[in-house]
């Protein structure tokens, strides 16, 4: 019946869109914080082309090591918000066909 099987996946659609709301926000805040990273590494790559300063090289593969590691979460972030988009995609898609 329509019906019921179109109200039992309204509840699970909704939970899977406020889970996808929960990661875009996940993935703005790591997003935002690589694009600071980025920045911060360019303002020392000119400190190091400028005074060839050990501490700011240092400082300088610390900020590409931690921007690294941003970037490979957000990516796993990222698969996963494609994965549950998806899937709540599809969900819908079935709610508008009727199953």
């Amino acid at each position: 019946d329509y019906s019921e099987s179109s109200s039992s996946l309204l509840p699970e659609i909704n939970q899977g869109k406020n889970h996808l709301r929960e990661m875009e926000t996940q993935l703005q805040i790591m997003s935002s914080d690589s694009e600071n990273l980025s920045k911060r590494i360019e303002v020392l790559k000119k400190e190091i082309e400028v005074y060839e300063n050990a501490a700011a090289i240092s400082t300088h593969n610390m900020l590409v090591e931690q921007h690294n590691a941003v970037l490979g979460q957000y990516q796993i972030k990222y698969s996963a918000y494609e994965s549950e988009l998806e899937r709540v995609n599809n969900m819908i898609d079935r709610y508008n066909r009727g199953y």
